[in-house]
């Protein structure tokens, strides 16, 4: 299953146009009022099991928060780097779902267990951990240890795409993923996290 996001444009009656409103501004404003939808879609199938919508303009994070209302146990649930944030991470797991997201430049993820296949066992740092530490740190008290959710990460690297970074005419793309529930069992190794779910990622609409 992944997580994503997406503006349609919808009939353009008055109530759309109140409701989910049009980019552009006054100014030059779009043709039709525009939705912004999340939705929860299956890879394979292309098929979409849950969805929520909003104005054009709201976060798709605010979304992604009311849609993990349907994620179930036993769901692997992706999802790109624009959607993580702790608490979104937080409720999710929190739901029973496997979770596989790429990650933004912004977390630090140290490591923690360096594990066989060439992933390691890290964690999320909470939020207020890392604020009460900088206070402790600015006062010169005793700094708590950092804590946070268990995540597992795998680094990973796309060679076969077309575009920036080319390399003997292929595209490269790097990141890192990090897993969580099931996944996290040092058992399941790298290959078979990272090629058929990076694989199915990329079909997911």
């Amino acid at each position: 299953m992944a997580i994503d996001g997406f503006v349609l444009d919808i009939p353009d009656t008055p109530a759309n146009d109140a409701e989910f409103g049009r980019s552009g501004g006054t100014k030059n404003p779009a043709p039709f009022p525009q939705v912004k939808i999340v939705g929860l879609g299956e890879c394979g199938t292309h098929a979409v099991v849950a969805a929520r919508l909003g104005p054009w303009r709201v976060d798709e994070g605010a979304l992604a928060k009311e849609l993990v209302a349907d994620f179930e146990p036993g769901m692997l649930i992706t999802a790109d780097r624009g959607f993580y944030a702790y608490r979104l991470w937080e409720a999710a797991a929190a739901t029973g779902a496997d979770l596989l997201w790429r990650m933004p430049d912004g977390p630090h993820l140290p490591v923690v267990r360096p594990l066989k296949d060439g992933s390691y066992e890290s964690f999320l740092l909470d939020p207020k951990v890392r604020g009460r530490r900088a206070t402790q740190r600015h006062r010169g008290s005793r700094i708590e240890e950092p804590s946070g959710i268990p995540v597992r990460v795998v680094e990973y690297e796309v060679t076969n795409r077309e575009g920036k970074g080319e390399i003997r005419g292929m595209g490269r793309e790097s990141g890192t993923t990090c897993t969580s529930g099931s996944w996290l069992r040092p058992t399941w190794r790298r290959s078979a996290v990272s090629t058929p779910c990076s694989r199915s990622r990329s079909r997911r609409w």
